[in-house]
């Protein structure tokens, strides 16, 4: 996704490899959007879908594109 994004001329911020580390970036760097899987590790569950919550809450001004996981 990074990769499709930066050939667009897109800049990307970071990427996280869980719900933490997402939120952290979120509060480092506030992008504008944020892309997430819904899914995130360590439990492959809702993770993304419960950080999306929290960055609604604490990051009202970020736009979210929550993106589900196809096995």
């Amino acid at each position: 996704m990074s990769s499709l994004l930066t050939d667009a001329g897109l800049s990307v911020v970071g990427r996280a490899g869980d719900a933490e580390e997402l939120l952290a970036l979120l509060a480092r760097d506030q992008p504008d959007p944020a892309i997430i899987d819904i899914r995130m590790p360590p439990s492959y569950t809702a993770e993304g879908l419960d950080a999306a919550l929290r960055i609604r809450s604490e990051f009202p001004d970020v736009a979210l594109l929550l993106l589900p996981t196809i096995v």
